[in-house]
């Protein structure tokens, strides 16, 4: 059975054809109707911008371009680019405090709960290096057995079964040549070279894959 993924290339909506089932429509960072009374006990963004969020159990993680947070009791952090709060009490995460040197674009779940793809312009996770995007554990460790290697910026992510796609403006993936979209192991981050998607009603040549 084909493949059916419907990509953002550049603002156009690109309908693209693959070997393999079809992907989820499902997305992390979908928008929800927002509660009759607003909570404001929740942690608060005071510079830059929230680019993604996503639930992974009872904690919420949001990712950005920013550099601060302020907390429930009105205490300013440093925390750049990324955090994580309990969604019952508010409390950021006191003890995943991630040292990233880029901005977080996007954040997909892991369909069985364990853990959360990460990607965006970061080429540096605490003492680790990796290039663009990332796999966490639940509670936010670096899964080290996810290897996959981005050459330019990841975009979006998405999930479906033991694949992940993964969109950006990148050329190549772990050193494979492709074109801003490619599939990956969920485990291991190796790349599905027998995936060859091709791109109908695109512009031509573009490489920049902004939704999947």
């Amino acid at each position: 059975m084909a493949t059916v993924l419907f990509a953002g290339v550049l603002g156009f909506v690109a309908l693209l054809s693959g070997n393999a089932t079809t992907a989820s429509a499902a997305g992390a960072n979908q928008g929800q109707l927002v509660p009759e009374n607003a909570r404001r006990d929740l942690p608060v963004v005071t510079d830059g911008r929230v680019l993604a969020h996503a639930q992974v159990g009872d904690r919420i993680f949001v990712g950005g371009d920013f550099q601060q947070v302020e907390l429930i009791d009105g205490t300013v952090i440093t925390q750049p680019y990324l955090f994580a709060y309990d969604i019952d009490t508010g409390i950021v995460d006191p003890n995943f405090r991630p040292v990233i040197d880029g901005l977080i674009r996007t954040l997909e779940p892991a369909q069985d709960g364990s853990g959360l793809y990460v990607g965006g312009l970061f080429t540096r996770w605490d003492t680790s290096f990796p290039l663009r995007v990332a796999k966490l554990d639940a509670l936010g460790t670096l899964d080290t057995a996810f290897t996959a290697r981005a050459s330019a910026r990841v975009q979006a992510i998405a999930q479906s079964g033991d694949w992940v796609y993964l969109g950006g403006d990148f050329t190549d993936v772990s050193g494979v040549p492709v074109s801003g979209l490619v599939r990956v192991d969920r485990l291991t981050g190796a790349v599905d070279t027998s995936w060859t998607p091709s791109f109908v009603g695109s512009i031509n040549g573009t490489q920049l894959v902004r939704t999947i």
